[in-house]
C-alpha cells in the first residue's frame, strides 16, 4: 500500500523583502491541492533550505501542514526539521 497517490511537487519557499510570503506560499499549496498533486515536499530539494534558519524552516513546515489540512501528505527531506516536528506534533497530541 503507498502512503499517497500520483505525483509529489517539491514546493519552492516564496520570499518577499521580510522574510517568508506565507500568503504565496498558501496560494502555492492551494494551487497544487486543487490540481490533484498526491503529496508536497516542503523544504526538499529546491535549495532555499540552505539560507533559512531553523526556527524559519520549523514555521515554514507547520504553516504548510496547516494550510494543507489533511488533505495531501506533506513531507520534508530534513532529519532535524522532522525530529523537532515529531516533538512538536506529539506535544500538541
Amino acid at each position: 500500500m503507498s502512503i499517497f497517490k500520483g505525483c509529489a511537487t517539491a514546493l519552492v519557499t516564496p520570499f518577499s523583502d521580510s522574510g517568508v510570503d506565507y500568503d504565496s506560499l498558501g496560494r502555492l499549496i492551494d494551487f497544487q491541492i486543487e490540481n490533484d498533486v498526491g503529496a508536497l515536499v516542503i523544504l526538499g530539494t529546491t535549495g532555499e533550505a540552505a539560507t533559512m534558519s531553523e526556527d524559519e524552516k520549523i514555521d515554514v513546515v507547520k504553516f504548510s501542514v496547516k494550510a494543507a489540512d489533511g488533505r495531501v501528505l506533506i513531507t520534508t527531506l530534513t532529519k532535524r526539521m522532522a525530529e523537532e516536528l515529531d516533538d512538536y506534533l506529539r506535544h500538541i497530541g
